[in-house]
């Protein structure tokens, strides 16, 4: 029959545009990268459960299935587009607040009005195809056996969706582009639709002797199928069940991310194999259906599988660092052969969870009449677990019980769920045999070897400055979107590791010798400007850039701002070995909050203000690197003020760091370079003045502002004599170095589609921009 593919095939357009909507919402609403991404996702699952819930009251109000499928999907296509000039640039509304407490509601309620309404229309194309598809066939008594088919058809259309979004649509077209693309995955889906609507006749089922009812259950039972508590009973398994998935796959995306790299590609590539096991589970389930005569005895199998598999993909992720130790360094991205192991470890597990969702869905819902009353509330109560599964995962149950401890709940309640199916299939003898055994299997899992954070930093190293694996881990800090880590190596060289990527280090026999790009990040600003008062630090790192500022002779506070409040605190156990006397006296405070909404939501004006800017590939770079970024950073700055900002050239090819340059000094009409670039960085300097530095006053200073040169004089700055030697070149040099490189926005990512796979081998030839250096820097030993 054509009823069953062409449905599904409205669906997986429907999960396409779905899945893509996300995706780029992700990218468009995330100006704050605290708050807006569990926003986003509480906004899109929560408008897709209520969507689902009013599908279900048009049902019980008699509204034509198909009819309503074609005019939500069509209202989706169209906000998503009337909603565009928002979703570009959602901090214009934002910044119209009055004050920051108001700004800050004011962006939670906008992001969550923006992914609301398109979800809403989205979330009712399951419940209402379900029950379309279960009336015609209800005279054949084919109805919930649909049900998992319909839910592996939706998976399908995500999973393509996220590879089509994270490996063309956003490198190529980019984020408005995507939008348009998924508004027209809508009107497929919604053409399909009415295909089907224009021929009903030719799509009734051509079965005729109709398989048992997958709800019969055994005799030595003796239960109704019809009792409430045996249908709240599915609902809440469905519920516990889309839980764990969520959540475990938090932890499993946290800790694959150290191998694969924070990208727009890895992690594609790894939402995709969960979505690619939901679907095979769910496929299955649909295939195998017909032969079910006791749900209760497979599902209590299905859970069983699922607490295997999550136990052997947990043991395969404890000796991952044994395994990769030899030849794996942290934060690159994976070759083939290696995704295909991630890959596989994910796939099962989430096979089996496919299975369990789609099969409760089909429990739940028994017949045609069921379907329309139920299918609503069962996809809403699926979704909303799911959701705050993640949620309740990353803001409480991993800082409270850390990754491996609630991995080990997580791996350990499927268990608990089998327990309780039991006393529905057997008989005495063999339900205490089974308890002994699953509680066995349970006291198994809590032997396994634990997954740990630590083993993963001591087996593997950051290639691109050592050449040994690190002697200790003093720390491991687990943080909201990653893992901080304080790793020593070799003798002296102590390194603030964020998700295996050096972001600083400390040197331990002088610990105030300092990174000489970092300390020029600070110390130039200072130079150029005379009087200056508030600095504006973006980022702590190792407190490089804020001790500089806070022991000059700035007049007022040093402000620093930073995200993960866990870097602070790593560095802060060193506070014998590093002075950090100046959080205690007043000279510089540390803020908690992202980059962008301390600029947006502050109307003070700086003398200084300073960056380090993340490295180019990571997820969200786009955003620290934009146009819009450095707009947002020049309306904060006094009219004399001085932006610098610290750019790490590692993996930075030629095309990108044109292009950084170009939309550096797009914006701002003044400026210079300085830095040493085979330290693996170099400083922007922007400003709306001409740069002059009084060489005397800088020479006072040097001999002057002796605690604050402690960070340099380590180094090879001793005097300043030697500061000419780090002047690199001009912002007209810098524009003719650009050329006509593309411009970096909020919505291109230019930087992060460049890298998809890091090689080991360092850039040669024309895209080394180390050549291009050698063809501009100037160097200029008596003068700046």
């Amino acid at each position: 029959m054509l009823a069953l593919p062409l449905s599904g095939a409205a669906l997986l357009f429907s999960g396409l545009a779905v899945f893509l909507y996300q995706l780029l919402w992700f990218r468009l609403l995330g100006f704050s990268e605290t708050l807006d991404n569990a926003t986003i996702l509480m906004a899109f699952f929560s408008g897709l459960a209520l969507g689902s819930l009013f599908a279900q009251w048009c049902l019980h109000k008699g509204n034509n299935e198909l009819k309503s499928f074609i005019i939500s999907q069509l209202i989706a296509a169209i906000s998503a587009i009337i909603l565009l000039p928002i979703l570009v640039s959602p901090e214009q509304i934002v910044a119209l607040s009055p004050d920051q407490q108001i700004a800050s509601w004011t962006g939670f309620l906008t992001i969550f009005t923006i992914a609301l309404i398109p979800a809403v229309s989205m979330g009712m194309a399951f419940p209402l195809l379900s029950t379309w598809l279960a009336g015609i066939q209800s005279k054949n008594k084919i109805t919930n056996t649909d049900i998992p088919f319909l839910y592996a058809s939706l998976s399908f259309g995500a999973l393509i969706a996220t590879l089509l979004g994270g490996f063309y649509i956003l490198p190529n077209i980019g984020l408005t582009g995507g939008i348009y693309t998924a508004a027209g995955f809508n009107v497929l889906a919604a053409l399909v639709a009415y295909f089907i609507s224009l021929n009903p006749n030719q799509l009734k089922p051509s079965i005729k002797i109709p398989p048992p009812p997958i709800t019969t259950i055994s005799t030595t039972t003796n239960r109704t199928t019809n009792s409430v508590w045996h249908r709240t009973k599915w609902l809440i398994l469905l519920a516990i069940v889309s839980f764990i998935w969520m959540g475990s796959g938090i932890i499993w995306i946290k800790f694959i991310s150290l191998y694969a790299g924070a990208t727009l590609f890895s992690f594609s590539a790894i939402v995709a194999t969960c979505l690619m096991g939901l679907t095979i589970g769910a496929y299955l389930v649909h295939h195998w259906q017909h032969k079910i005569r006791l749900p209760h005895k497979h599902l209590f199998w299905l859970l069983v599988t699922l607490f295997i598999t999550l136990n052997i993909t947990r043991l395969l992720f404890s000796y991952t660092p044994q395994i990769y130790s030899p030849s794996y360094h942290l934060g690159e991205l994976l070759n083939h052969l290696d995704s295909l192991w991630f890959a596989l470890t994910l796939l099962l597990s989430n096979a089996a969870f496919g299975a369990i969702i789609s099969l409760l869905l089909s429990l739940y819902c028994q017949d045609s009449n069921t379907i329309k009353q139920r299918i609503g509330l069962a996809y809403a109560i699926h979704l909303l677990a799911a959701i705050s599964g993640a949620v309740i995962t990353v803001l409480w149950l991993i800082p409270a019980f850390k990754s491996h401890n609630t991995l080990f709940i997580f791996t350990l309640t499927p268990v608990l769920l089998a327990l309780f199916l039991m006393p529905y299939m057997v008989s005495i003898k063999k339900l205490l045999i089974g308890y002994a055994i699953l509680i066995g299997a349970g006291i198994g899992a809590f032997l396994l070897p634990p997954l740990s954070f630590q083993d993963v930093f001591k087996h593997h190293y950051y290639r691109y400055v050592n050449t040994a694996p690190p002697v200790i881990d003093l720390r491991i800090f687990e943080q909201t979107e990653g893992v901080v880590g304080l790793t020593l190596y070799e003798p002296e060289s102590l390194h603030l590791q964020v998700n295996g990527l050096t972001q600083s280090s400390v040197h331990i026999r002088h610990p105030h010798k300092g990174d000489i790009n970092e300390s020029l990040t600070a110390l130039l600003p200072v130079l150029f400007q005379k009087n200056a008062t508030e600095a504006l630090v973006l980022g702590f790192r190792a407190g490089i850039i804020t001790r500089v500022l806070a022991n000059s002779d700035l007049e007022g506070v040093v402000t620093t701002i930073e995200p993960e409040p866990k870097i602070v605190e790593s560095m802060l156990v060193l506070n014998l070995l590093v002075n950090f006397s100046f959080l205690d006296d007043g000279r510089a405070n540390i803020e908690y909050k992202s980059f962008r909404d301390a600029l947006r939501n502050n109307d003070e004006r700086y003398s200084i203000i300073t960056a380090q800017a993340p490295y180019v590939w990571t997820t969200n770079a786009t955003r620290l690197y934009s146009q819009e970024f450095f707009h947002l950073v020049k309306s904060r700055l006094k009219p004399d003020g001085i932006f610098g900002y610290h750019l790490n050239l590692l993996r930075v090819d030629t095309d990108t760091l044109k292009s950084i340059l170009q939309t550096f000094y797009s914006v701002f009409p003044k400026g210079a370079v300085f830095g040493n670039p085979r330290m693996g960085a170099i400083v922007l300097l922007g400003s709306n003045q001409p740069l002059v530095m009084d060489f005397d006053r800088t020479q006072t200073y040097f001999k002057e502002q002796e605690e604050a040169m402690h960070t340099i004089r380590y180094g090879d700055l001793r005097n300043a004599k030697e500061l000419p030697r780090y002047f690199l070149f001009t912002r007209k040099t810098a524009q003719q170095m650009a050329g006509d490189a593309k411009l970096i926005t909020d919505t291109n990512l230019l930087i992060e589609s460049r890298i998809k796979r890091l090689s080991k081998a360092i850039s040669q030839g024309e895209n080394d921009p180390y050549q291009l250096f050698n063809q501009y820097v100037q160097r200029q030993p008596n003068r700046l």
